[in-house]
């Protein structure tokens, strides 16, 4: 049988142990493990957008051409704690290469902006989803943190 603690003491002390512990858990850092190749497809599908951090490549399905996320190039979105005049935008840069050593092109896509979130690269057509993490209150993060959701789109030609 359990008891119920019978002083308002008690009940506060487990109150404030507990505020403690959610907010130890919501201020730890976010990791900065890369994305295992168990996380990343090997190969980039209309059904399934890549998670990719800065520097890896993903090949494209049916195609020659292979995508890397080269890095972010302006990260001014408002941190979640901070209510700001503009919501500011995050830039990434993603480049395309053809075969091994093939023509090389590199774009920068606005992460979320709609058509300027896409791009085409040699007939294949991308678009920047997501960029983790989101920015908080006077912690910028590391190149080596973020982590950009990439996606395959059908051909502006059909």
């Amino acid at each position: 049988m359990i008891h119920a603690p019978r002083s308002p003491w008690t009940l506060l002390l487990l109150a404030l142990a507990g505020a403690a512990a959610c907010r130890a858990a919501q201020s730890s850092p976010p990791s900065t493990a890369r994305v295992t190749a168990h996380e990343r497809p090997a190969v980039l599908r209309p059904d399934a957008p890549a998670l990719l951090a800065p520097d890896d490549q993903v090949a494209v399905q049916d195609s020659a051409v292979r995508l890397r996320f080269a890095g972010v190039v302006e990260d001014s979105r408002c941190p979640r704690e901070v209510t700001c005049v503009w919501a500011g935008r995050a830039v990434v840069e993603v480049e395309a290469t053809v075969g091994e050593d093939g023509p090389q092109r590199t774009v920068r896509l606005e992460v979320g902006a709609g058509e300027a979130a896409t791009a085409e690269l040699f007939g294949v057509r991308v678009e920047a989803r997501e960029l983790a993490p989101y920015p908080s209150a006077g912690a910028a993060a590391r190149r080596d943190e973020y982590r950009l959701r990439l996606a395959l789109l059908p051909s502006a030609g059909g």
